[in-house]
């Protein structure tokens, strides 16, 4: 509500009586905003990660254009449906939920769904978090690769159509303390280790997790960190978890 309350003040102060003007310029200015920034050399995390010799810095990481196949809210892809490869017209009562995290943990399919935690979910008629922490989920009960397929046919058509140079990354998600109990979540180490679970891209496997922020690039066993599309333009990442009290929890795919 005092976000709301903000807004009507802010709107009530900008001396605006045509709300489709002060909404225009809103727009324009945004737009100015976005342009610039697209447009800088010197930003907060330019010079915060560069991986030598391979030209991979932050710069290009904040510029580039993607295909961000995300479960988090309030991600318009999830409002929009597209993350399902689907076309739906929802808010934050009506968006679609996905699967329990115990229901896809006791009946696993080839694709990883986006998950929840009921118990991270809070019964409020109005939101109490600015981000909701939904997942894709990757299971020990599964006994074969899990996948998750970027950009799906619906982002590809809606966000317009690419080419990427093939940079794929992988963005964990986080587990509150009473939601994990007798369960580990994996990350990057896991996947260097080779052990408890095992990645693909395009039935190649990974050969290494390179961390980035709190996302980490795949590479290759040729040490490129560029992987070839499929002849559809598509990316097939998949996981196997193979350590029974282990999972994996990820919050976006990602590819430039």
């Amino acid at each position: 509500m005092e976000i709301i309350d903000d807004a009507l003040l802010a709107i009530k102060e900008s001396g605006y009586s045509d709300w489709n003007a002060l909404k225009q310029k809103l727009k324009t200015e945004e737009k100015s905003l976005f342009d610039n920034f697209e447009q800088s050399k010197n930003f907060k995390y330019a010079h915060k990660w560069d991986l030598e010799g391979t030209g991979l810095t932050t710069e290009l990481f904040y510029h580039q254009r993607l295909y961000c196949h995300t479960a988090r809210l309030p991600a318009q892809t999830r409002y929009k449906g597209y993350v399902f490869n689907k076309v739906r017209d929802d808010d934050w009562h009506t968006f679609k939920k996905g699967m329990s995290q115990g229901t896809l943990h006791n009946t696993p399919e080839k694709e990883m769904r986006i998950t929840y935690a009921p118990r991270e979910k809070h019964n409020c008629s109005i939101p109490l978090h600015i981000d909701s922490r939904d997942f894709f989920f990757a299971t020990p009960s599964f006994d074969d690769f899990q996948t998750a397929v970027l950009p799906n046919i619906m982002e590809f058509k809606m966000y317009g159509p690419h080419k990427p140079q093939g940079l794929v990354a992988m963005c964990a998600a986080s587990c509150t303390h009473h939601n994990c109990v007798g369960y580990k979540l994996l990350g990057a180490t896991d996947i260097n280790e080779k052990q408890d679970v095992f990645v693909q891209v395009n039935g190649e496997d990974v050969a290494e997790a390179t961390r980035f922020d709190d996302c980490f690039l795949l590479k290759r066993e040729s040490g490129s960190y560029y992987w070839d599309a499929s002849p559809e333009g598509r990316y097939v990442v998949g996981i196997n978890v193979r350590h029974n009290k282990k999972y994996f929890r990820i919050s976006s795919f990602i590819v430039w």
